[in-house]
């Protein structure tokens, strides 16, 4: 994944509550299936492993992570471990069949949770984070960022 992504997907979590980090993992892991994508279009072989690997991570993560006081959890364990079958699926047969069937079932569980997110009010999780500050200044066409504030983030002795 490009740095320019990840610093994005970074940028969410720090300002996200916890129902909008489960919609960031879910995007993250379609940003990696759609670089498992350009990577086998591309014939790179290495990084369509990389990419599989890094959706299988966020699916597992999404899997570990599951709340069984809730019934339906045991649905979403089921489904995730389908997803997590057919990305292994494409990973060993190396094509993209997997990934589109993996795609076809986390799809509606992500725009789900996207949906608890926009109606969940809470606040975000990390409550000591930098602000960030974007815009386009002196350059052009360049997106400039200003960090202020951090006077007081990290360990207080």
């Amino acid at each position: 994944m490009q740095a320019h992504v990840k610093q994005d997907f970074t940028r969410r979590i720090s300002k996200a509550n916890k129902t909008e980090l489960v919609e960031i993992i879910f995007d993250i892991c379609f940003a990696y299936m759609e670089e498992a994508k350009a990577a086998k279009e591309a014939q790179e072989h290495n990084a369509f492993k990389d990419a599989v690997r890094g959706a299988t991570r966020t699916v597992q993560q999404l899997k570990a992570n599951l709340n069984f006081e809730y019934p339906i959890a045991a649905q979403l364990y089921r489904l995730y471990q389908f997803a997590l079958e057919r990305l292994s699926v494409s990973m060993y047969r190396y094509d993209l069949s997997g990934i589109e069937e993996a795609k076809v079932v986390l799809r509606p569980i992500k725009e789900a949770f996207a949906e608890l997110a926009r109606q969940d009010s809470s606040g975000p999780m990390m409550h000591n984070t930098q602000k960030v500050y974007a815009g386009m200044t002196y350059g052009r066409n360049e997106l400039s960022e200003n960090l202020i504030g951090d006077i007081n983030r990290g360990f207080l002795a």
